[in-house]
């Protein structure tokens, strides 16, 4: 397998070559889930333009309009918080973290160039976003209130 993610696609039922599989799947990781700040955001899919790399000069062009500040965190930094499972945790805590670890996974093994991007100061807008295999952005969006 030339292209990483396509050892899966039987396991999951995408190919790289059907991007709407994709985009199906990831919102199908999406549902019920969300993302905890000082506010409550759905996670929903978010889908860009074609492409030739994901750099926050590239996306600050068409996200970052308005002056608004943009700070590029790794998938791994933005996903540790949200899929560790503490002692504390009960069930409803463990699912998300599950649910938020399966969305990782998905992301990473179908969307190149992954990046997460946090737009805004206190009121933010964050981006967990990739290439498909047709040079277009994908990915899932949430908000963050951090005050």
């Amino acid at each position: 397998m030339d292209r990483k993610g396509e050892k899966n696609e039987k396991k999951i039922g995408l190919s790289r070559k059907k991007s709407s599989a994709l985009e199906t799947a990831l919102a199908k990781a999406c549902e019920g889930l969300i993302y905890i700040s000082e506010t409550d955001s759905p996670v929903t899919v978010y889908r860009g333009p074609k492409l030739p790399e994901i750099s926050a000069p590239t996306i600050s062009s068409y996200i970052a309009k308005g002056g608004l500040s943009i700070e590029k965190v790794s998938i791994e930094r933005f996903f540790s918080r949200l899929t560790a499972e503490k002692d504390w945790h009960g069930a409803r805590e463990r699912e998300r973290a599950k649910k938020f670890l399966d969305l990782q996974k998905l992301i990473e093994e179908y969307l190149d160039d992954v990046t997460v991007f946090r737009v805004g100061r206190i009121n933010i807008r964050i981006y967990v976003i990739g290439l498909d295999d047709k040079g277009r952005v994908l990915g899932v969006t949430m908000d963050a209130i951090e005050t």
